[in-house]
C-alpha cells in the first residue's frame, strides 16, 4: 500500500496531518496532569502541615500543662507531706483536687497521679488499677514504669509512646514532669492521655475525596502500626501493621521512619495512592495525608483515553483523503514513466495520454518535444567520436587521479590506526582509574558504617554524661550548703574532728572538680563525633575560595579573642586573586579552615607566653592553583609539631593540647574527612618543632 510514489505521498500527507494533531494532544495531556499533580500536592501538603502542627502544638501544651501543674504549692506541698510519710491536709487536698479537675476536663486528660521517687502511685485524680502500686518490669503500667523512670533520671519533662495498655484497658499516652521542693526532686506528675486529646481533627476528611484520608502511624516491634481509626476501617488502630522492611514504596514505613515526601506510593492495603507523609518527633508519629491513584487522576486518564480516540478516527479519515489524493497525482507520471522508458529503448515516436489539467501535462508536452529534438539530435551524436575519444582520455586521467586518491586514503587509514590504538591506551588507563576510584568507594562505604557506629554510640552516651554533669553541679551545691552547716557548727567541735572534717571535704571538692572537668570534656567529645559523622552532609556549590579563606580566618581570629587571645598575631594574606571558582561543599570547607586556622592562633598564643618580649606571631594565609588543583595553604611560626606526632595529627581524638582547653581531637580528623572523603583532594602537614607548621589543602578544580 505504501510502496512506490503512491505510497510516499500517501504517508507525506498522512504524517503532515497527525504529527501537529498529536503533538497538540500530547502538550494538552501533560498540562492538565502537570496542573492536576500540582494542585493535588499542595492539598495535601497544606493538610499534613496543618496535622503535624495540631500533634506538635497538642503535645507541647501538654508538657506545659504538667509543668505548670507541677509548680502548684498544693502538688508540692501533697508530695513532701506524703514523702515524709504523713497525710494530705483537706486544704492542700481540695486544691489539689480542684487542680486535677481543671487538668481533666478543661484539658482533657484521663487521669492526673502523682509518683513517688520509689515509684509508688501516691495519688490519682480519678480510680486506677495502678493506685497505690509499686511500678516494676513485667507488672501493671508498663509504659507508665518507663516514663517515669526516664523523667526521674533526666529530670525533664517527657511523654510516653501512645500504645494498648492492658492494666488501664485503653490506649494511653503519659505525660511525666519531675516535681522539685526546695532545689530537690520528691516525685514525679503524670498526666494520663487517651486518643481523644492527641487524634483530635485527624478524621476531618474535608479536601480529601471519597477515598482520601489521614493515617497515623507509629514504629512498634519492627512494624509501622496505625494508631487512629481508618475511614475505612473504625477498628484498625493498633490492629493494622506494615513491616518497615516489607515492600518497597510504602508511605507509611516511610513516614514512621523519620522520611519527608510527596508523590506516588502504596498504602497500607497494598493500593496505589498519591500522598504526603511527614514525621512528628514530638510524639514519634509518622502522618500520611493520602488519596487513591484511581480517584485522583481519573480526569487525566479520561482525557488520554478521549484524545486516543481523536488520533484514531482523523488518522482514518485523512488516511482515505491522503490515498485518494495521492493516488490522482501519481498516475499521469506512472504514464510518463512508461514513456521514458520507450525512449531509453531507441523509440523517440511516444505518445503520452496525460488527462490531467495541472502542471504534470505541461510536463508530457515538454517531454515530447524533448522526443522529438532526441531524435533529430542522434545523428549528430554519431559525429562526435572524436569527443567521445577525448572523454576516454579524460577518464583515464580520471583513474590516475582515484589511483593517487587511493594511496592518500591508506596513509590516512594508517595515521587513524595509529590514532585509535592512543586511545585505547588512554581507555586502559581510565580502567586503572575506575578500578581505583571503586576501591576507594568500598573505603568509603566502610567509613560510613563505622559512622554510623559512632553516632549510635555518641547519642547512647549523651544521657549518661548530662546525667553526670547535672549531679556534679547538685553534688557542688549540696557541699556549698554543708560548708554553711559546719561553719554555723564549727566552734562546738573538738579541733580534731574540725580538721578531719575539712580534709574530708577537700578531698570531696577536689574529686568533684575532676568528675565536672572529665565529664565536661567528655561531653565535648562526645558533640565532636556526632559533628564528625554529619561532615558529609550538603550539597555541592561554585564558590570563590579567596572570600571562603578571609571569612573564616576572621570567624577563628574572633573566636579566639573572644577566649582571651591576643590581638597582637599578625595575619597576611597572599591569595591569587586569578584563582578560578570551585566547586566545593561550602559548610564542610569553612569547617576544615576554622579548625586548621584556629590551632593556628592556639600555636602562636602557646609560644608567645614561652618566649615573651620580642617575639612577633604570624600566621600567613596563601591560595595558589597549580595544574589542576587549587590549593590552600595555613603557615604559622607556633609551637611546631613533634616528628613522631606528624602521623597522628589526623586520628580522631588525638591532640596535642593539655586538658581544659576545649580540645577533643576531632577538628583535623573532620577537616582531613571533608577533604579526601568528600573532596576528593589530600591533606598534608609539614613543620618544624619551634620554628613553623603549615596544612596544605588541595581540592580539584572540577568536582
Amino acid at each position: 500500500m505504501f510502496h512506490g510514489l503512491r505510497g510516499e505521498l500517501t504517508a507525506l500527507l498522512l504524517t503532515i496531518a497527525l504529527v501537529p494533531l498529536c503533538f497538540v494532544m500530547v502538550i494538552t495531556y501533560r498540562n492538565a496532569e502537570h496542573s492536576l499533580t500540582e494542585e493535588l500536592k499542595r492539598g495535601l501538603r497544606a493538610i499534613a502541615e496543618r496535622q503535624s502542627l495540631l500533634l506538635n502544638n497538642t503535645v507541647q501544651d501538654s508538657k506545659d500543662q504538667a509543668e505548670i501543674l507541677s509548680l502548684a504549692p498544693a502538688v508540692i506541698e501533697s508530695m513532701d507531706r506524703l514523702r515524709q510519710g504523713g497525710e494530705v491536709d483537706r486544704e492542700a487536698g481540695v486544691a489539689l483536687t480542684s487542680l486535677s479537675r481543671v487538668a481533666i476536663e478543661g484539658q482533657r486528660f484521663d487521669n492526673v497521679m502523682l509518683v513517688n521517687l520509689d515509684g509508688k502511685v501516691v495519688y490519682t485524680a480519678k480510680p486506677s488499677p495502678v493506685m497505690g502500686k509499686v511500678l516494676r518490669e513485667g507488672e501493671a503500667g508498663a509504659q507508665l514504669l518507663r516514663i517515669f523512670e526516664r523523667t526521674r533520671t533526666i529530670l525533664e519533662t517527657e511523654i510516653s509512646d501512645y500504645t494498648p495498655d492492658p492494666i488501664l484497658g485503653s490506649n494511653a499516652a503519659f505525660v511525666a514532669t519531675p516535681i522539685f521542693s526546695q532545689n530537690r526532686v520528691v516525685g514525679v506528675l503524670v498526666l494520663q492521655m487517651g486518643g481523644r486529646r492527641l487524634l483530635e481533627g485527624v478524621s476531618n476528611y474535608a479536601g480529601l475525596g471519597t477515598s482520601g484520608e489521614t493515617i497515623v502511624a507509629s514504629e512498634i516491634d519492627g512494624k509501622a502500626m496505625v494508631v487512629a481509626p481508618l475511614r475505612r476501617d473504625r477498628g484498625a488502630a493498633f490492629r493494622t501493621s506494615v513491616p518497615l522492611d516489607g515492600r518497597e514504596g510504602n508511605v507509611l514505613a516511610l513516614a514512621v521512619q523519620g522520611g519527608r515526601g510527596v508523590g506516588f506510593g502504596i498504602d497500607q492495603e497494598g493500593r496505589e495512592v498519591y500522598a504526603v507523609w511527614r514525621y512528628v518527633p514530638a510524639i514519634r508519629w509518622g502522618i500520611v495525608v493520602k488519596v487513591d491513584r484511581s480517584e485522583a487522576f481519573g480526569p487525566v486518564e479520561q482525557l488520554g483515553r478521549l484524545f486516543m480516540w481523536i488520533t484514531g478516527i482523523t488518522g482514518a479519515v485523512v488516511l482515505a483523503l491522503a490515498f485518494s489524493q495521492a493516488r490522482r497525482l501519481a498516475l499521469p507520471i506512472l504514464a510518463l514513466r512508461r514513456a521514458t522508458q520507450r525512449v531509453a529503448e531507441g523509440d523517440f515516436n511516444v505518445e503520452i495520454e496525460v488527462r490531467s489539467r495541472n502542471e504534470i501535462a505541461e510536463l508530457a508536452d515538454t517531454f515530447r518535444i524533448m522526443a522529438h529534438r532526441l531524435n533529430e539530435n542522434f545523428e549528430d551524436l554519431k559525429r562526435t567520436t572524436a569527443e567521445r575519444e577525448k572523454a576516454a582520455k579524460e577518464a583515464i586521467e580520471a583513474k590516475a587521479q582515484l589511483e593517487v586518491a587511493n594511496a592518500t586514503l591508506e596513509q590516512k587509514v594508517v595515521e587513524r590506526t595509529s590514532e585509535l590504538s592512543q586511545r585505547n591506551e588512554e581507555l586502559v588507563e581510565t580502567l586503572a582509574q575506575l578500578k581505583q576510584a571503586q576501591q576507594q568507594l568500598i573505603v568509603r562505604e566502610r567509613m560510613a558504617s563505622v559512622g554510623e557506629m559512632v553516632a549510635g554510640v555518641a547519642h547512647e552516651m549523651s544521657n549518661p554524661l548530662n546525667f553526670v554533669n547535672n549531679f556534679s553541679d547538685l553534688t557542688a551545691d549540696a557541699i556549698r550548703e554543708l560548708d554553711d552547716v559546719i561553719a554555723a557548727a564549727r566552734q562546738h567541735l573538738p579541733e580534731k574532728d574540725r580538721a578531719e572534717i575539712e580534709d574530708l571535704l577537700g578531698i570531696i571538692r577536689d574529686n568533684l572538680t575532676r568528675i565536672s572537668e572529665h565529664g565536661k570534656r567528655a561531653q565535648a567529645i562526645v558533640r565532636g563525633m556526632i559533628e564528625l559523622t554529619r561532615n558529609t552532609s550538603g550539597e555541592q556549590r561554585v564558590a570563590d575560595l579567596n572570600a571562603l579563606v578571609r571569612d573564616y580566618s576572621r570567624v577563628a581570629h574572633q573566636t579566639f579573642r573572644g577566649r582571651g587571645a591576643s590581638d597582637e598575631t599578625l595575619v597576611e594574606y597572599d591569595l591569587d586573586e586569578a584563582l578560578p571558582p570551585v566547586q566545593v561543599h561550602a559548610a564542610g570547607i569553612s569547617r576544615s579552615l576554622t579548625s586548621i586556622i584556629g590551632n593556628a592562633f592556639w600555636a602562636t598564643g602557646e609560644r608567645r607566653q614561652q618566649v615573651g618580649a620580642g617575639y612577633v606571631a604570624c600566621i600567613r594565609i596563601s591560595t595558589q592553583r597549580s595544574g589542576n588543583e587549587a590549593i590552600i595553604s595555613v603557615r604559622d611560626n607556633g609551637l611546631g609539631i613533634p616528628k613522631e606526632n606528624l602521623a597522628k595529627v589526623f586520628q580522631p581524638f588525638f591532640t596535642t593540647r593539655p586538658t581544659g582547653t576545649g580540645a577533643t581531637g576531632l577538628g583535623l580528623s573532620m577537616a582531613w574527612e571533608i577533604v579526601v572523603n568528600q573532596h576528593a583532594g589530600r591533606l598534608e602537614v609539614i613543620s618544624e618543632p619551634g620554628e613553623f607548621t603549615e596544612f596544605r589543602i588541595h581540592l580539584p578544580l572540577k568536582a
